[in-house]
């Protein structure tokens, strides 16, 4: 398993450089399986093929906003053949094993999700029935 990382644009005024996954935000009147399918398409291109939803949600505070954030997690497999086109949010992108991915990503949260994913998810394909999306 391959894991996508993107490293945000120089020009970015929050985290310049950084090494990550896909995010993003819901829009109004959007649900958040839709947001992290229009994510996934805008920042790199790619079409999801199947989506899992992984069963915790990531907390952060932004001091900039004074703002608790509560964020769904997904995993997202995508054709191995497509070509990555990024967006001007980000500058390079890599596919990495997971611990080559592990220790690119700085913050926790990210890599506690890499360990759901390997450990939950994949080594458990039991879990699959509860959490893979059957959205088209």
């Amino acid at each position: 398993m391959e894991i996508l990382l993107l490293q945000r644009s120089a020009g970015q005024g929050l985290y310049p450089g950084l090494w990550q996954l896909v995010s993003g935000k819901i829009r109004a009147g959007e649900t958040a399986v839709g947001a992290a399918r229009r994510e996934v398409l805008e920042e790199t291109g790619l079409r999801p093929r199947k989506m899992w939803t992984i069963p915790e949600v990531n907390a952060f505070y932004s001091a900039s906003t004074d703002t608790v954030h509560l964020t769904p997690l997904f995993a997202v497999e995508v054709d191995p053949r497509a070509s990555v086109t990024l967006s001007t949010e980000h500058q390079a992108f890599r596919w990495e094993g997971m611990d080559e991915a592990r220790r690119a990503l700085v913050w926790p949260a990210n890599r506690r999700l890499l360990d759901l994913l390997e450990h939950d998810l994949w080594l458990r394909p039991e879990l699959e029935r509860w959490t893979r999306l059957h959205e088209p």
